[in-house]
């Protein structure tokens, strides 16, 4: 298995901060601990490192321009990937996002890996002037541009969103033809999706027990069996974000993660609701609430990984027996040494565990 981190410069450690509002200084401070967790991933062996990109939405997300954050982080490390998780594309003019994505290839010697979504929140549209029902259709357009502007000596585009006149690229990727493509999956239907586009599974566990990620998953390796890639590469591969912590006692781990991770789950909660009743889906998210605000309940299904090594261990066992290739940690919201020693932790016993064939 491969083993990542993926990052959104969170600033919540409780549900009673989620209305809090952050100065400059206490997201300078959170974005240059960001950058020591990266290097300590990289040394430790960790495989990927990513940012997630998100606009609005502070003080559970602060970042918002992820390739400035990668390019910073890939002058500090040397061999962990770095990846888009994600890049959201109907916010991005395509042809500043490509030459964007080629610089942060070369300048990280080719460990550009390119995560990508379409987004689904009415924040994010609104505050962009986008109808959020328009984001499938500029999604595929600007994935296209960017195949064409990556690929083509000399590209155009002439579509409903954006009209490009014969250009050449510069720079070029270092990559041939492109970084590998991800795909960030949410509903059963975005999992064929990502399977039909060729691209890597980008999906998630919070909210989801691991017999509906099993189905999730299979939806996907079905769909991919027989894609309609943007381009000729596929990247068959899957990964799982997930919200993590590591200690040297359960008992630690535990106490330490509960209030974060159930601060971050409320907020997703309340921003799905949002966007769904602003679509007009009037959904029922009662169960969803009560799952998701049970610490208890996330722990013993394995929803979350959290505890000592050996319990990691066992945890992540069971998400590769679904078909899982890759942990994407999530370890936000606690003080930035307990994040440090977790991430020390996992590189120091499970990642060795599994790449060693200790199992």
């Amino acid at each position: 298995m491969d083993f990542g981190i993926v990052t959104e410069a969170c600033l919540v450690g409780s549900i009673s901060e989620l209305d809090k509002n952050p100065g400059p200084e206490e997201i300078r401070n959170r974005y240059h601990e960001v950058i020591a967790e990266a290097v300590l991933a990289d040394e430790l062996g960790f495989d990927v490192w990513g940012t997630s990109e998100q606009h609005f939405y502070a003080p559970v997300c602060t970042i918002a321009s992820g390739e400035i954050f990668l390019a910073t982080v890939a002058a500090r490390t040397k061999n962990i990937k770095l990846r888009t998780a994600i890049s959201l594309l109907p916010f991005h003019q395509p042809a500043r996002l490509a030459e964007q994505i080629a610089t942060l290839d070369l300048l990280s010697r080719g460990r550009i890996e390119f995560g990508s979504g379409k987004g689904n929140s009415t924040r994010t549209a609104g505050g962009f002037g986008i109808d959020v029902r328009e984001t499938d259709a500029r999604y595929n357009e600007v994935m296209e541009i960017l195949i064409r502007a990556w690929n083509q000596d000399e590209f155009s585009y002439d579509g409903k969103f954006y009209q490009i006149p014969p250009r050449r690229l510069c720079p070029k990727m270092s990559q041939r033809p492109h970084p590998p493509l991800w795909y960030a999956a949410i509903a059963p239907s975005s999992h064929t999706k990502a399977g039909r586009m060729g691209m890597g599974l980008l999906t998630l566990a919070a909210g989801v027990d691991l017999r509906q990620l099993e189905k999730r998953v299979k939806l996907y390796q079905d769909a991919i069996r027989n894609p309609e890639p943007f381009s000729d590469v596929v990247n068959d591969r899957t990964s799982v974000f997930i919200l993590a912590h590591c200690a040297e006692t359960t008992e630690r781990a535990r106490v330490e993660a509960a209030q974060p991770i159930l601060a971050w789950l409320k907020s997703v909660i309340d921003l799905y609701e949002t966007t769904m009743k602003a679509a007009g889906n009037d959904l029922d998210f009662t169960r969803t609430r009560e799952i998701t605000s049970n610490f208890d309940q996330l722990d013993q299904t394995d929803n979350v990984l959290v505890g000592d090594p050996e319990t990691l261990i066992r945890k992540i066992a069971r998400y590769r027996s679904i078909g899982i290739g890759e942990i994407f940690f999530r370890m936000e919201g606690l003080p930035h040494d307990q994040v440090m020693n977790s991430i020390r932790l996992i590189g120091e016993h499970v990642i060795p565990h599994f790449k060693n064939g200790l199992n």
